[in-house]
């Protein structure tokens, strides 16, 4: 629906304590009614579906009347927002509701006592009781919109609201959570989701059986569980706000929140429907209300580079469960649990193969301990996959039947963790005992499969980064000789505990280079992956395929989109920049998004213009 709202005034008869348009720095008592007019005589109405009047408050012109009667002129429909207050005269209504077709009003309280504390003013609450009957009097045809905001003094008698507007003919209700940019004085706090949960629950079932429109807005998905079907953005209406007879984008954004996307919404299947979670509450409260819809089958495509060919992989996720609880792990605990069903894991291997690829991944959670992981192996070659990899920690693989069982179903790579020599750091690392034997076990275990190719990722952190080149000859020792260092990327746990576990880069540049020349002179291929270009371009045979900027690129596809196409910031941006080596490229794309229709476009410009010859 195309909407083109004109503000006549943002004056008020009320001083609500959270209204927007109070805080805005660009708060004007006087508008231009003379440019209001020309740009409607200029405007083609054709192009829109309905004309919105609004302020402030915008019954208390001087030409609101007129503006109805040349609007009216135009054939096209008539919004009015309004706190309805001028409509408890009714003289005032009878002269001029025969000119809208619609008023959407605003209510925040259930009696003259709540509106007292949240306008600073006496009677409205019976104001408001005499202007809808004044209404129905004189147009029965004019829909009545009604927007509940949540707030302080709201948010316990929701119920109440509802239960009372019932007894009028409401076409639509609106439950708004008002925003702490909308609290421009007094204490009027953003209350936690908790505490009107069960209000604001009660109330759409009771609209629900009387047939009632509903529509709630600014919350996650998650929040309106079995009432999601109600989400409503008010970002999907085309709309445009006229100030003094210019487009004020601005302004129309000013009582808007800010929304964000945490590290639990990208484990959810709603995550590309939901607008996240509000800023001002996370700041307040954290994500810990969250609670992400399981995600089918996650499956990442990407490239690799095998003999110098370009490759298609596809990398599934088979669980959400670990057996470990590293302190660096990109999941919570508080994150899907399960393993996804086999059957659901062969379509997805199915469909990907079908669409060409040429290398399955298998990772999770800990892929090994779903209780069907041979048999995906055995799946996937069946089908024709020649090459099939796993990412795990290894455990499983310290017993040897289980490894012999995996190779011959079809595994040939294997990926595994280990991150120190030490034992005592291993098991901080990980939060385990007993593991650490269990890993050298299936370490030396699969380095006598010589069919298999193995590589140990080591992810580097405060704890293992002066004695890394130490762990490599420990591997070396048993007969390792293909070893990935992994920088910490800022999710998860991860970045719960960033402060004392990602490294100085510069400051530690000293024990990585001695990694990366004992690797060279003990003949084991090293590579870097995620660490800045400009720390390790001095090691170019060790630093990470520049394809791998593509696949983190491709991982947050989604988001980039969302930023490019919408305007929506990456959650993640710009709290976690300074510890992400796509830091630049994120920055970059955030300053220049305006001027790209596609992410790909976006990649293609950077390429050319931003990376230098020699990573090129």
């Amino acid at each position: 629906m195309k909407i083109i709202s004109f503000i006549l005034t943002n004056d008020c008869n009320l001083n609500c304590c959270f209204c927007p348009t109070r805080k805005n720095a660009n708060f004007k008592k006087h508008i231009s009614y003379q440019k209001i007019i020309e740009t409607l005589d200029n405007i083609n109405t054709k192009d829109y579906d309905i004309i919105s009047v609004t302020g402030g408050e915008p019954t208390i012109s001087n030409n609101f009347s007129d503006f109805l009667k040349r609007v009216k002129e135009k054939n096209i429909k008539v919004e009015v927002k309004t706190n309805l207050v001028k409509f408890s005269d009714e003289n005032f209504t009878k002269y001029n509701i025969g000119y809208i077709d619609i008023i959407s009003f605003s209510i925040f309280a259930d009696n003259d006592l709540n509106y007292n504390k949240t306008t600073g003013m006496n009677n409205i609450f019976s104001q408001i009781e005499s202007a809808l009957k004044n209404i129905k009097k004189y147009n029965k045809k004019t829909i009545l919109n009604a927007n509940i905001l949540i707030h302080k003094y709201s948010y316990d008698k929701i119920l109440n609201i509802v239960s009372y507007l019932l007894k009028y003919d409401i076409n639509c209700f609106y439950f708004w959570y008002v925003s702490s940019k909308q609290i421009a004085s007094n204490d009027v706090n953003i209350i936690e989701f908790k505490y009107f949960k069960d209000s604001l629950f009660a109330s759409v079932k009771l609209l629900e059986n009387h047939k009632k429109q509903i529509k709630i807005m600014h919350f996650p998905l998650c929040f309106l569980e079995d009432y999601r079907k109600y989400f409503y953005n008010e970002r999907s209406e085309d709309q445009i706000t006229m100030f003094d007879g210019d487009t004020s984008f601005e302004l129309k954004d000013e009582g808007m929140a800010d929304y964000i996307k945490t590290d639990k919404c990208n484990f959810c299947s709603q995550k590309n429907n939901c607008i996240g979670l509000r800023l001002d509450y996370y700041n307040k409260f954290g994500d810990s209300s969250l609670n992400a819809f399981k995600v089918g089958i996650v499956v990442t495509r990407q490239y690799h580079i095998i003999n110098n060919k370009k490759l298609k992989a596809s990398h599934i996720l088979i669980n959400g469960i670990c057996n470990l609880k590293c302190i660096f792990c990109f999941s919570r605990e508080s994150l899907i649990k399960n393993n996804f069903s086999f059957e659901k894991i062969k379509q997805s291997i199915r469909e990907e193969f079908n669409l060409n690829s040429s290398i399955l991944v298998i990772s999770g959670g800990e892929p090994t301990i779903h209780p069907n992981f041979l048999d995906i192996i055995a799946f996937a070659k069946e089908i024709g996959y020649v090459n099939i990899s796993v990412i795990t920690n290894g455990i499983a693989f310290s017993n040897k039947e289980f490894l012999d069982t995996a190779v011959k179903n079809g595994l040939n790579s294997i990926k595994l963790s280990f991150h120190s020599h030490e034992r005592s750091v291993y098991d901080f690392l990980t939060k385990s005992d007993l593991m650490y034997e269990k890993a050298i076990l299936a370490i030396n275990n699969i380095t006598s499969k010589k069919e298999v190719d193995f590589t140990v990722n080591i992810v580097v952190n405060n704890y293992n980064i002066k004695d890394i080149w130490k762990t490599i000859y420990f591997l070396k020792l048993m007969n390792v000789n293909k070893i990935d260092l992994l920088r910490i990327m800022p999710f998860g746990r991860a970045f719960d505990n960033k402060d004392m576990l990602i490294i100085n880069d510069e400051l530690n540049y000293q024990y990585l280079k001695k990694a990366i020349l004992f690797a060279r002179k003990e003949k084991i291929t090293l590579n870097t992956n995620r660490f800045p270009l400009s720390l390790v371009n001095y090691f170019k045979d060790e630093s990470q395929n520049f394809i791998k900027l593509f696949n983190e690129i491709k991982s947050k596809n989604d988001e980039f989109s969302d930023l490019i196409l919408k305007g929506i910031p990456l959650y993640c941006y710009p709290t976690r920049c300074k510890y992400c080596f796509l830091e630049k490229f994120c920055k970059e794309i955030h300053l220049q998004y305006k001027y790209y229709s596609s992410i790909q476009e976006f990649v293609k410009y950077y390429i050319k213009d931003k990376i230098c010859d020699e990573i090129k």
